[in-house]
């Protein structure tokens, strides 16, 4: 009998309250891969842009009606498959967000990379530091549109 209460309070505490579930949390992690090839007698500097899409995610599509915001963790890169494997190449990379009309959002941020071998044979991420303001910016626009686009540039010190 013990059992079959508690089986049973179980059942209703669970049967009345799953319509007053307010907070769920999706994490996932948003990925760009950003192919940069230099011509040896080419320019040394790049850009490129990406829209992040939240609904890309099936379960922020699945749920959109029951998102209420969008929380920014960090921003970062890595350097893969960097060609050729000797000698020291530095680099200084900039990004900044867009907001769906094409208008910058946040602060312009830059990271300078003293060897861009070492970092790709390495595997590290690099942690790009966002000011408040900029994250803030971020997660407003994701807010309202559930899009923000990320622009990266860059020079190399040379061509390898």
């Amino acid at each position: 009998m013990k059992r079959l209460f508690l089986l049973m309070l179980t059942v209703a505490a669970i049967s009345y309250s799953c319509d007053k579930l307010l907070d769920f949390l999706i994490d996932h992690t948003f990925d760009y891969s950003h192919p940069v090839n230099l011509p040896a007698d080419g320019p040394t500097d790049y850009s490129d842009e990406y829209t992040f899409d939240a609904t890309d995610n099936q379960d922020v599509a699945d749920n959109i009606n029951n998102i209420s915001g969008y929380t920014v963790n960090s921003l970062k890169f890595s350097i893969e498959d960097f060609v050729p494997d000797t000698g020291i190449v530095s680099g200084s990379f900039s990004f900044y967000f867009k907001n769906t009309a094409g208008n910058q959002i946040g602060d312009v941020t830059t990271k300078t990379v003293d060897n861009l071998f070492a970092l790709s044979a390495s595997g590290d991420k690099v942690d790009i530091p966002l000011t408040q303001g900029t994250i803030d910016a971020v997660q407003n626009e994701f807010g309202s549109t559930n899009k923000v686009t990320i622009v990266v540039s860059g020079t190399v010190s040379e061509v390898p």
